[in-house]
């Protein structure tokens, strides 16, 4: 082993060089070792403090950078500041590290932590739990001029919108995603101030699904996703009037068995007789397969 200094110090020299054009103030050449094991490959660069056993868990492919904490030491084992003095980037004994802001790097060179991979290990805990935190007055926002936002400022609630006050958001639950224009997808979204629940496709693939609304795990109410007809599967009790939809004789439309309407223009209707129009009486009436039948 080639060490730095061949003769100890008592205290630390202090060398004050700058450095210049492909000239670093201090370089270190050589290569890590990595043919043994983990017991062997200690880190090419290492901190040993005195009287510390080393460990035997070193990578089996090696190491460049490597230390091992003193005993009981608390304090944090990197820890870089700026000009002002301010944390920008340390890590604890714990593992804990703590950074200001977090960029990842991928495959097309973006900038932004969806272009690589942020990953937290399922034993992480800390505080109320674990994996990624943020503070509670802070907003979680994807990069991009209307980026969507997550909030969790309201206890027990989560807050999904814009960076501005006026953008619209647009929760999609995947049910296929082929590519942005064939997929099938269940959607809550505000659109022109109405907010709408429903099952979109996309434009190039995709099949319109059913909604429905269940408790204890059954279809109460069920909209066809093509049709639209909705089937209510239990009895609908109304807490208040139900109103059905008026039309003239003239402007009935083409019937299904079952269905059921009212006419403000029957003239001399008669119980399961074919209405008839041309007259000013308001009647129900009820389509028998057939015919629209006065009810």
């Amino acid at each position: 082993m080639t060490h730095l200094f061949h003769t100890p110090f008592t205290t630390f020299p202090i060398n004050d060089f700058d450095s210049g054009a492909n000239t670093p103030a201090c370089l270190l050449t050589g290569l890590p070792y990595t043919r043994g094991s983990t017991t062997t490959n200690t880190p090419h660069f290492y901190f040993k403090p005195r009287n510390v056993a080393a460990p035997t868990s070193w990578h089996a492919s090696g190491t460049i950078f490597g230390s091992v904490t003193p005993t009981s030491f608390a304090g944090n084992i990197v820890d870089y500041k700026n000009t002002t003095g301010t944390s920008i980037y340390s890590l604890d004994t714990t593992g804990k590290a703590a950074i200001r802001t977090v960029y990842g790097y991928g495959d097309n060179g973006g900038d932004q932590l969806g272009d690589g991979i942020l990953l937290v290990h399922p034993s992480v805990t800390t505080g109320n739990g674990g994996g990624v935190q943020i503070w509670d007055s802070w907003v979680l926002h994807w990069r991009g001029v209307s980026s969507t936002g997550l909030s969790g400022y309201i206890a027990n609630t989560l807050e999904i919108r814009g960076q501005t006050t006026t953008n619209a958001q647009t929760v999609r639950i995947y049910n296929t995603w082929t590519s942005s224009t064939n997929y099938e997808t269940g959607v809550l979204a505000w659109t022109s101030n109405i907010f709408q629940v429903g099952t979109q496709a996309g434009s190039g693939g995709g099949n319109y699904r059913d909604l429905q609304l269940i408790t204890n795990n059954t279809s109460r109410v069920s909209i066809d996703g093509t049709t639209g007809n909705t089937t209510f599967n239990y009895p609908v009790i109304y807490s208040s009037t139900a109103r059905l939809k008026g039309y003239t004789v003239e402007t009935l439309p083409t019937g299904t068995r079952g269905d059921t309407a009212f006419v403000t223009d029957a003239l001399a209707p008669s119980y399961l007789v074919a209405v008839v129009g041309g007259g000013a009486i308001i009647t129900p009436v009820f389509y028998n397969g057939t015919n629209w039948v006065c009810n």
